[in-house]
């Protein structure tokens, strides 16, 4: 009967904490803020702010000194406060806003638009200081009702131009003809409102096609330019900024030179 052998003692290895894996350090997010004299991106074949956004109709901007590193900072602290006013039936975005003309530039903004007011924020660098720009813009959308009777003129227009008289049969009405005329006087009603819109409202081809504004939307521009300002002035308690310091806006409703709405 044979000897057992004795049997050496189980090694468990223990983990490496040293290699173990760690959690990812979680990076915010990254603004990207340039000088204030740079463009972003290439620019659009063609541009239109009226288009885009509508007509200015309020702005304020500041220059603070000795805060452009903390730029990042500031977007960040600023979409914090603006998102914690929970402004029911309104988006808020980052987009680029576009210069109007051929090859035209755009800067990078925040966008707050609620109906047919939108109010944009720009931060810049300005050497070893912060540039702070804020725009009020209104632009009535495009109406239903306005393309309706659009369409019923062409309709109206296409028949005499879709018939034709037939010896036994009188006057006839071709489907095919009347489709044919209707698609173009349609583009020919659409070139004029174009050209009328170039021409007459800055560029913005869709000028007839909106609905016209009218003096009740001075509260809702206001109300939104002062949410804006509010999170500015937040945003900059947050990183260190005297908010004293910060050059007030002028009254909305006794402006120099204030474009009637």
């Amino acid at each position: 009967m044979s000897e057992s052998q004795p049997q050496e003692p189980e090694v468990r290895e223990t983990p490496d904490t040293d290699k173990a894996p760690q959690p990812k350090e979680k990076r915010g997010k990254t603004y990207n803020i340039r000088e204030v004299d740079e463009y972003q991106g290439e620019p659009r074949f063609y541009g239109n702010q009226y288009t885009q956004v509508g007509e200015v109709v309020d702005m304020w901007a500041d220059l603070i000194d000795g805060f452009g590193a903390k730029a990042d900072e500031f977007a960040a602290a600023f979409d914090e406060d603006l998102k914690s006013r929970a402004i029911q039936r309104s988006t808020q975005r980052n987009d680029k806003l576009t210069s109007t003309g051929f090859s035209a530039p755009s800067r990078s903004m925040n966008f707050l638009k609620r109906g047919p007011v939108t109010v944009t924020l720009y931060l810049a660098k300005q050497g070893e200081d912060l540039y702070v720009s804020m725009r009020t813009f209104v632009q009535g959308k495009v109406s239903d009702l306005r393309i309706a009777v659009f369409t019923i003129i062409a309709l109206l227009v296409a028949i005499p131009f879709s018939s034709s008289y037939d010896l036994y049969y009188g006057a006839r009405v071709s489907f095919e003809r009347f489709i044919g005329a209707f698609v173009v006087i349609s583009i020919i009603l659409f070139l004029l409102i174009a050209i009328y819109g170039i021409q007459n409202r800055r560029g913005d081809y869709l000028a007839l096609l909106r609905e016209p504004l009218h003096e009740l939307l001075y509260d809702d521009a206001v109300s939104l330019s002062k949410a804006v300002f509010k999170s500015v002035l937040a945003a900059a308690d947050k990183v260190g900024i005297d908010t004293a310091k910060i050059e007030k806006p002028e009254p909305f409703y006794a402006p120099r030179h204030r474009r009637r709405i």
